[in-house]
């Protein structure tokens, strides 16, 4: 196993908050995150119900025992059916059993990264910077859908990738591809970092796992309503994709089973439109700034000041090799994951978020390529900083798109002009 906990030195005027997390520090860490977003989420923000949950509705069925709840929803099993094992082994309430489900993945996902940012000697100051992260606090919210639950699982995949057991990691696609179909990007990615690690009983292993998986989906969906657009699901997945990204260029697209508009400014069918179901025709309504402004803002605020951080040190340290597995998967899922957010959906708080081992986990390690330089931030310089995040942290709450289309670029602005002068005088030192 590959330490992430690299000889480097540390210069002795380093002060306290410029320091390697200890082993207390991160536990303690850990639990306050949990604490501060249980009390926001459950208490203050959003209070003990989450009905109003957008397709919350979808999994409550599913775990009640609703075999005919239409898909995409169906295909994401695992989540709903443990929680129906709660609600029979203790008679809970579908709502309570999400909640305890959720509040238990969402430990589990905080243990994960503050056990790597021990371990990666992160500083001190990482603990407060990726507690204000709106992401944690947005995949709470969400208790119903699968995205906690999800985010548990891919969290001991990451561990397991860590401690190099690749033939487990391996057979995590089996749960993973129950609990969310997506989990074919996972496989792939998977196949890529670890190509040679794997070997062929390792890739054989994945695989079967991943069509085992869909088998058992496929089965548990047997009754399903299918997609209310009556299409394929592959079908169904692949047009998702054009149909969003005309949403995030500002285009408002139409079909006739999903009128955005009344009356479309242009309207075609095609000839192959008994391929899609009840869409009998597709056209445009217009032009939607809006639309074009969303997923900008979004994607500027949910993690945060951590993609410009990221893309800034890893553009600089790009030709230097990753030994780590873990790492490298962490680098291309969660690339991945955050580039192609605004083409799955129009939920880009949510979308980004899948982007979360990128910005949590392979951030800490990126510091290893670097001098002890790059974590003794100017006390001026991360002050400023740690306001510009808690700033951009804050704009989801308040709700104010104008305010968010004025304010984002500003913080950005005045957190390129710190951060290039830090990163420009650190040196490379070690491969991650």
């Amino acid at each position: 196993m590959k330490s992430l906990r690299p000889d480097v030195p540390v210069a002795e005027s380093t002060s306290f908050w410029q320091s390697p997390l200890s082993a207390r520090e991160a536990i303690v860490g850990g639990l306050l995150t949990f604490l501060v977003t249980f009390c926001i989420v459950r208490v203050g923000y959003f209070g003990p119900s989450f009905t109003d949950v957008s397709d919350t509705s979808q999994y409550e069925q599913i775990a009640l025992g609703d075999h005919t709840v239409g898909q995409p929803f169906a295909s994401r099993q695992l989540g709903p059916l443990m929680v129906r094992g709660m609600m029979t082994l203790f008679h809970w309430p579908v709502e309570r059993a999400f909640l305890v489900q959720a509040t238990f993945c969402l430990m589990v996902m905080l243990a994960v990264v503050f056990l790597l940012l021990f371990h990666a000697r992160a500083p001190r100051w990482m603990v407060p910077v990726l507690g204000l992260v709106p992401f944690v606090g947005e995949i709470y919210v969400a208790a119903a859908l699968p995205d906690p639950f999800y985010a548990a699982l891919l969290g001991v995949f990451l561990l397991l990738l860590w401690k190099e057991r690749y033939l487990l990691a391996a057979a995590m696609m089996f749960p993973l591809t129950v609990a969310r179909e997506s989990t074919l990007l996972t496989l792939v990615c998977l196949l890529i970092v670890c190509w040679g690690a794997l070997r062929w009983s390792g890739r054989l292993l994945a695989l079967l796992s991943f069509v085992a998986g869909t088998v058992v989906v496929r089965h548990l969906t047997a009754h399903s309503a299918g997609n209310a657009e009556k299409m394929s699901p592959l079908l169904y997945l692949l047009a998702k994709v054009p149909f969003n990204f005309l949403r995030a260029i500002g285009i408002k697209p139409w079909a006739s089973a999903l009128p955005l508009c009344e009356v479309p400014a242009w309207k075609y069918a095609p000839p192959f439109a008994k391929y899609l179901g009840a869409n009998s025709a597709i056209g445009i309504c217009g032009f939607s700034a809006k639309n074009l402004l969303q997923w900008p803002v979004a994607a500027a605020v949910t993690f945060g000041l951590l993609p410009l951080v990221t893309a800034m040190l890893w553009w600089k340290s790009r030709r230097v090799k990753t030994d780590s597995a873990m790492m490298r998967f962490c680098l291309l899922y969660g690339g991945l994951c955050f580039l192609i957010a605004p083409v799955l959906g129009v939920w880009y708080y949510r979308l980004f978020g899948y982007g979360w081992p990128l910005f949590l986990v392979a951030l800490p390690m990126l510091f290893h390529r670097f001098d002890s330089s790059l974590r003794m931030i100017p006390l001026r310089s991360g002050v400023a900083l740690l306001v510009i995040e808690a700033a951009l942290c804050v704009l989801p709450r308040i709700n104010s798109e104008v305010l968010s289309l004025i304010a984002v670029p500003l913080l950005y602005v005045g957190a390129v002009l710190l951060l290039v002068p830090i990163v420009r005088q650190a040196k490379l030192v070690t491969a991650a």
